[in-house]
This record gives C-alpha cells, sequence and structure tokens, in this order.
C-alpha cells in the first residue's frame, strides 16, 4: 500500500517542491482527485506528500485560497453533484460513494455550498432537464 501512494505521488505532476512549496499544491490536488473515496485528511495526505501536516495546509491555503479539507469536500460535493444527476442511487449511497462517511455531514456540506439539499439539487435538475426538450 505505501508503495503504490508513493508511486501515485511521484506519478503526479508537479514533482519536485522547494522552500515555497513548488508543486505541492498540484500534487496535493491530484492526490485528493485520485483518493477522494478514502479516508482522507490533511494529515494523512501530509504523510503520503511526505511533508507536514501544517505546512501542506499553509501552501495549499495561499496557493487555492482555501484549505487542504475544503478541496478534499469540494471534490467530494462535486462528485455528489454528478451522481445525484445520474439518478441511480439514492442519497445515502451517494455520500457514500462520494467519500463521505455520515450522510448528514454529507446533507450539511451540500446545503452549504449549493444552497439547496441534495434531494432538492436533484430534483430542481432534473426537472430542468425535463422542461427543455
Amino acid at each position: 500500500m505505501e508503495l503504490l501512494l508513493e508511486e501515485t505521488v511521484r506519478a503526479v505532476p508537479g514533482g519536485e517542491t522547494g522552500a515555497d512549496g513548488g508543486g505541492l499544491p498540484a500534487r496535493t490536488r491530484e492526490y485528493i482527485k485520485l483518493h477522494f473515496e478514502e479516508e482522507l485528511s490533511t494529515a494523512s495526505l501530509a504523510g503520503a506528500l511526505q511533508c507536514g501536516a501544517d505546512y501542506l495546509n499553509r501552501v495549499c491555503r495561499r496557493a487555492w485560497g482555501h484549505t487542504v479539507t475544503e478541496e478534499i469536500n469540494r471534490v467530494r460535493l462535486a462528485r455528489a453533484g454528478r451522481l445525484l444527476l445520474e439518478g441511480r442511487l439514492n442519497i445515502k449511497e451517494v455520500a457514500y460513494e462520494s467519500g463521505f462517511n455520515d450522510p448528514a455531514y454529507f446533507r450539511r456540506r451540500f446545503r452549504r455550498a449549493f444552497g439547496q439539499t441534495p434531494g432538492e439539487y436533484r430534483l430542481a435538475h432534473s426537472l430542468g432537464h425535463t422542461n427543455t426538450e
């Protein structure tokens, strides 16, 4: 498993990091995109990327304007939005497939990000698709 993590990190663009973080934000974002379904935290990402958690968060916040945890949630919520529009899974399944272990937390984060509950989002967008034909 550790070897797989190391290979993934090496394969991510922006390999070398300098004193200012170099390609660390790009490598972090790519790692999140590849592993969003797993249990991720700033500490686990820092371990995989071989740097300190505080340093990782500081460099990424400077580059993105938000924290590593917020980026993890952004990637997961984008995935959730796509799954909701597909309509195959119920809300709880969407939460789990998107990397959220707690459906209630997922609903809160989703509502904060989109201004609607996942169910409202699905309904509003499915009605929108139906009315455009």
